[in-house]
C-alpha cells in the first residue's frame, strides 16, 4: 500500500468512526428520541476495490465514505436526500426486533454486508452474504433498495454540484 492509499484508508477509517461516535442528542433534542428509536444507520458492505460506508440519520443527514478514497458528505441539506433517509430510517425500525445487539463496530466479514442500527440503548447488527444482496431470496432487499435510493439522491446531489 502506497502513501496515498494509506491516508486514503486512514481518512475512511476516521470518519466512519466519527460517524459511528454520533448520539441520539447529537440528532435531534434527548427527550424526543425513545430508548428503542433508530436515529442512525450505517451500511458497509465490500466493494471490488475496497470498502463503501452509507450513513444516515434522523436529521436527514446522509453521507457515503469509500475506503480507496473519496465520499459524498453532508446530503441532509438538501429535502430530496432527507425525504430519502427518513424513509429508511422508518423502515429501519421495522428491523430492529431482528438485529443483534453488539459492543463494538468491526468491519464486515469478507463478502458480507452490514448493517448497523444506532439507538440510545446501543448498536444492533443485521448482516447478509453479498452474493445474497440482489437474489429475491434477500431478507433486507426493500430496506437495501431503500439505501440505493439515499446513495442516488447523494450522486445525483454531487453532480449538481459538480456542474455548478
Amino acid at each position: 500500500m502506497n502513501h496515498t492509499q494509506e491516508n486514503q484508508t486512514s481518512l475512511y477509517t476516521n470518519l466512519r468512526k466519527q460517524a459511528l461516535g454520533i448520539t441520539a442528542d447529537q440528532i435531534e433534542s434527548p427527550s424526543s428520541i425513545s430508548e428503542s428509536k433508530v436515529f442512525g444507520v450505517m451500511i458497509d458492505w465490500e466493494l471490488e476495490e475496497g470498502l463503501a460506508s452509507l450513513v444516515a440519520y434522523l436529521s436527514g443527514d446522509a453521507s457515503i465514505y469509500f475506503s480507496q478514497g473519496g465520499g459524498i458528505i453532508g446530503g441532509g441539506n438538501f429535502e430530496n436526500v432527507r425525504n430519502e433517509v427518513f424513509s429508511l430510517l422508518e423502515m429501519a425500525q421495522g428491523l430492529i426486533e431482528k438485529a443483534t445487539k453488539i459492543e463494538e463496530i468491526p468491519f464486515p466479514e469478507k463478502g458480507a454486508c452490514r448493517i448497523m442500527l444506532f439507538t440510545k440503548q446501543g448498536f444492533h447488527c443485521l448482516e447478509e452474504k453479498s452474493e445474497e444482496l440482489n437474489s429475491t431470496n434477500s431478507k433486507w432487499g426493500s430496506f437495501l433498495s431503500q439505501a440505493k435510493k439515499v446513495h442516488q439522491a447523494l450522486v445525483e446531489l454531487q453532480k449538481d454540484q459538480d456542474i455548478n
